[in-house]
């Protein structure tokens, strides 16, 4: 049975060390979803690769990173999420040295990229990451999980860059980007082991350092017009809440993305007369706007409901979605003659590349933070881990299953419009439910409240 210390304010409260901890391991962990893309383009030209052979590569990686969800809220009940991380992470450098010494061909990058480090992924992220974190924060905690999920656009940041720049534009040397990638795990191992605490009363201490339980108990909340529970909600209430179904919808909207763009963005750019390196930066640029779109998240979660964040940020991210399909320049076209004309076609080429990225960057930045303090906030800390399995598990199934179809429907007709514009439609009707929804009523308070009426 584990044993609390006894609690005491004289040391420093450890939650945002602990933060800049998880903060810095869920960006190193990161490298091998945002940098794939990257690798495994230069990976199928190698090969001779169709795409609906990269979209099934990619889709049973994304559908991997979901299956594992509830394992890893188990994990992480059950042994710690500092155990979790660690075997998530090494996990990550076994599978990432794997791919860049003995893959040579479709059913091997199957079984090491989709399989093992797809595994791995969920339990070396932000998975684990998040249902560490929300132990140590009551009233932040809307900015804390925005801050953590920046490491992650840092890292989608870095990686496209450098994994572009350590393959040099030259397919046959695609392995060379998994040396980075297992580099990076590995540190992010050794800052497991030696940084990561599991909760508050390990160190003596309580959430957001409130000092005492006495006094924590004696504080009183300011009136707020974020909704957040009183009490935790055990796991199979929020399996028959509606409230929970409804928000899968918009769940699952942004999850099917991150597959699409991974495993057909770059080749798509390409397809639309971008040059390799131009779709790097422009994945570079969507992660710097992620990064934008968590902390403004951060900046306003606290102060405005999480649900009305999370819409605004679906109807953004369709918006972005339509724009990525129309990538190519110009966007906009003036009938001016000679080389004002040629000017204008390439101004607008870089706006049409690059202003994607901004839009579906800052969407998709908004949403997933707003997501999940919107979670906490409706059905408590106690059922996150599992609520967030559940709906890895739901959505990348979904993931999976579009980035495969987005592949076949290319080699079929050519186009990726049905891929796009299908994902921007799931992502408007999120925009839609979330406008509209109301915070769920325990069964239990509802039937207190109908005997109190009786009374």
């Amino acid at each position: 049975m584990r044993k609390d210390k006894p609690i005491t304010e004289k040391r420093k409260f450890y939650g945002w060390t602990l933060l800049a901890i998880m903060w810095l391991i869920v960006a190193a962990n990161s490298f091998p979803m945002a940098g794939a893309s990257v690798i495994n383009a230069f990976m199928a030209t190698n090969m001779h690769l169709s795409r609906s052979t990269m979209g099934l590569i990619f889709g049973v990686f994304s559908w991997m990173t979901g299956m594992l969800g509830p394992v890893v809220a188990l994990c992480v009940n059950k042994r710690g999420v500092r155990f979790t991380l660690a075997m998530g992470s090494l996990m990550v450098v076994a599978g990432a040295a794997l791919m860049g010494t003995v893959v040579g061909n479709t059913w091997q990058a199957i079984a090491v990229f989709g399989v093992l480090i797809g595994l791995a992924y969920t339990a070396s992220g932000a998975l684990a990451a998040q249902a560490g974190i929300v132990r140590w924060f009551t009233k932040s905690k809307a900015r804390v999980l925005s801050l953590l999920m920046t490491g992650t656009s840092v890292g989608a940041m870095i990686a496209p860059v450098a994994l572009a720049h350590i393959i040099g534009g030259n397919p046959a040397r695609w392995r060379r980007g998994w040396w980075l990638v297992c580099a990076c795990s590995a540190c992010a191992a050794l800052l497991t082991l030696l940084g990561v605490k599991e909760r508050p009363s390990d160190l003596g201490q309580v959430p957001e350092s409130e000092g005492t339980p006495e006094r924590a108990a004696a504080q009183v909340q300011a009136p707020s017009s974020v909704y957040r529970t009183t009490e935790d909600w055990s796991y199979r209430e929020v399996l028959r809440s509606a409230t929970f179904w409804l928000t899968c919808v918009p769940g699952v909207g942004f999850s099917m993305l991150l597959p699409l763009i991974n495993a057909h963005g770059l080749r798509h750019l390409q397809d639309l007369g971008h040059t390799a390196a131009q779709a790097a930066l422009s994945f570079s640029i969507l992660a710097s706007a992620m990064l934008a779109g968590m902390l403004c998240v951060a900046a306003f979660g606290s102060r405005i409901d999480s649900r009305k964040l999370w819409s605004a940020g679906m109807l953004v991210l369709g918006l972005g979605v339509v724009w990525a399909f129309h990538a190519a320049g110009p966007v906009i076209h003036i009938g001016i003659e000679g080389l004002n004309q040629r000017m204008l076609w390439a101004w607008t080429g870089d706006l049409g590349l690059y202003g994607y990225a901004v839009v579906v960057g800052f969407g998709f930045g908004s949403a997933t933070p707003a997501a999940m303090t919107t979670m906490s906030n409706y059905f408590g800390d106690k059922p996150f881990a599992d609520i967030m399995g559940f709906l890895a598990v739901l959505s990348t199934t979904i993931g999976a299953l579009a980035a495969y179809l987005a592949g076949l429907a290319f080699d079929r007709l050519g186009s990726y419009r049905i891929a796009f514009y299908g994902v921007a439609l799931v992502c408007f009707a999120g925009c839609v439910i979330l406008a509209f929804l109301k915070p769920p009523v325990r069964k239990v308070a509802r039937q207190l409240a109908t005997a109190g009426v009786e009374r």
